[in-house]
């Protein structure tokens, strides 16, 4: 591994951090009890959709382990979350990919609403507690995570172009790509 792959991957991670952080403490600051977007996930589907299988699955498990603090969940719940998170994306990536960022800004959107999906089956299936349903929250992060998708695929786009001179491409097996 080159200098360069470790200090983006180190850099993907402090972001990755900071907007945990945002999301977890500053946004209620500035906002008061609205609900944040899920800024970390959408660090995640840019992630799973522009990186290989095996560099993604490794930045994620990082990722993951970093930001589970930020969580509410357990540690089980938060990763089954995670791991079934990637391999729903990724199906889709496969199936379905062309570039730029409106697919990115799809795939959040779907992203967000299959991750409250996820972490209500997950927490139903290996807690022993129930999920408290909250609707009007789930539903203004659902609809919160996407409005944020795009500065945020601007600014991984910015960071990515530091430090890989070629496009970044995702890696798509099969299925249908449009460029």
């Amino acid at each position: 591994m080159s200098w360069s792959l470790a200090l983006h991957f180190i850099l993907i991670s402090v972001l990755g951090l900071l907007l945990a952080g945002f999301q977890t403490s500053f946004w209620f600051q500035m906002f008061g009890a609205v609900a944040p977007p899920l800024l970390w996930l959408v660090i995640f589907t840019y992630i799973i959709i522009y990186r290989t299988g095996m560099a993604a699955l490794v930045q994620l498990v990082v990722l993951g382990l970093l930001l589970a603090y930020f969580s509410g969940s357990a540690l089980k719940v938060f990763y089954f979350c995670l791991l079934s998170y990637y391999g729903l994306i990724y199906f889709i990536k496969s199936r379905i990919f062309w570039s730029g960022a409106g697919y990115f800004l799809l795939m959040c959107a779907v992203g967000s609403v299959f991750y409250h999906v996820i972490f209500s089956v997950a927490t139903i299936m290996i807690e022993r507690s129930r999920p408290e349903w909250l609707l009007v929250e789930r539903a203004t992060q659902i609809l919160l995570t996407p409005a944020f998708a795009f500065p945020l695929f601007w600014l991984m786009q910015r960071l990515d172009s530091l430090f890989f001179f070629s496009e970044l491409k995702a890696e798509v097996t099969g299925g249908t790509t449009y460029e």
